[in-house]
C-alpha cells in the first residue's frame, strides 16, 4: 500500500476524487485523529493522509504507520520556488530535503529513494507533466516575500521551500521505508504571497472567511487560486501515473 501525505485539504482533493473503492467497509479511516482516505488509485491500494501544517506531519504519519502498513511514503503538495528558473505548475521531484532539526540550528538532510526517483521522473515524462529534479528546504513558517526566498536560495542552495517533507522523510528513514518527495510549484521565486493570517488552519483545512476580512488581498488570492489549480492538476496527474506504474515494492537506495 502506498501512503501519500499532504498538509492541506485542497492538496488531496483531486486525488480523493480519483480514488475508487477497494471493497473494504468505510473508505475513510482516521489515524490518531488525522483524516485518512483509503482506496484504489490507478488500480493500486493507496492511503491519503491530511497531516496538517509543518511539524504536525510527523505525528500524523506516525499515527498512520501505527494503524496501517504502507510500504512507501510519499510527501506531496505545493511548494514555493526559490530557484528563479522554476515556474508555477512545475513538478519538483526532490533528491534531498534539508531542515533545521533542533534548537541549535543544526542542518539535517534526508533523501528520496534513488530507484523511486528515477521511476518517478520517467512516469512524469510519460504523463506529460513538466518535471524538475531539485532540492527542498523544510521550514516552520510560510516564506511569503521575494526577498525571503532570495535569501534562502543564497544561504541554502535549495530549489523549493515547503513545510513538511523533512519530517516525513526522517520518519521514513527511521522505519526503513522508501520515501519520495513530489511537490508542485505554487509561487515563483519573485512572487509575493498575500498576507491573510489564518487562511489555512493548522490542521490543513481552509478558513475562507479569513479572506473576506482582507478584501484588498482578494485579487492576489484569485491569481493564486488559478496557479494552484494548475499546480495541483499536474501533481495529481503525476501521482496517478506513478501509482499505476508500481507493480511491487521496489528496493532502492537514497538519491
Amino acid at each position: 500500500m502506498i501512503a501519500i501525505c499532504a498538509a492541506m485539504d485542497r492538496e488531496l482533493a483531486a486525488l480523493r476524487r480519483r480514488l475508487r473503492s477497494d471493497g473494504r467497509a468505510g473508505e475513510r479511516a482516521g489515524a490518531g485523529g488525522y483524516p485518512v482516505w483509503r482506496g484504489l488509485l490507478a488500480g493500486r491500494p493507496v492511503l491519503l493522509c491530511r497531516t496538517g501544517l509543518g511539524r504536525r506531519a510527523d505525528s500524523a504519519a506516525r499515527a498512520l504507520l501505527d494503524e496501517h502498513e504502507p510500504w512507501l511514503l510519499v510527501s506531496a503538495g505545493l511548494a514555493g520556488a526559490l530557484d528563479p528558473d522554476y515556474r508555477r505548475g512545475d513538478l519538483v521531484l526532490c533528491e534531498s530535503v534539508a531542515a533545521n532539526d533542533d534548537a541549535g540550528g543544526r542542518r539535517a538532510v534526508v533523501h528520496s529513494d534513488r530507484e523511486l526517483l528515477d521511476r518517478a521522473v520517467a512516469e512524469a515524462a510519460r504523463a506529460a507533466v513538466p518535471v524538475r529534479i531539485g532540492r527542498a528546504l523544510t521550514v516552520d513558517d510560510v516564506v511569503a516575500t521575494a526577498e525571503e526566498k532570495s535569501e534562502l536560495r543564497r544561504s541554502t542552495g535549495a530549489d523549493i521551500v515547503e513545510m513538511e517533507s523533512y519530517w516525513l522523510g526522517r520518519l521514513a528513514r527511521e522505519k526503513g521505508l522508501p520515501f519520495l518527495v513530489a511537490r508542485a510549484v505554487l509561487d515563483d521565486a519573485g512572487d509575493e504571497l498575500p498576507d491573510v493570517p489564518g487562511l489555512v488552519r493548522p490542521d490543513g483545512s481552509l478558513n475562507a472567511v479569513r479572506a473576506l476580512a482582507r478584501p484588498g488581498a482578494l485579487p492576489a488570492l484569485l491569481r493564486l487560486a488559478l496557479a494552484e489549480r494548475r499546480a495541483l492538476a499536474n501533481l495529481s496527474r503525476f501521482l496517478t501515473a506513478f501509482a499505476g506504474a508500481l507493480e511491487m515494492p521496489p528496493v532502492g537506495k537514497p538519491a
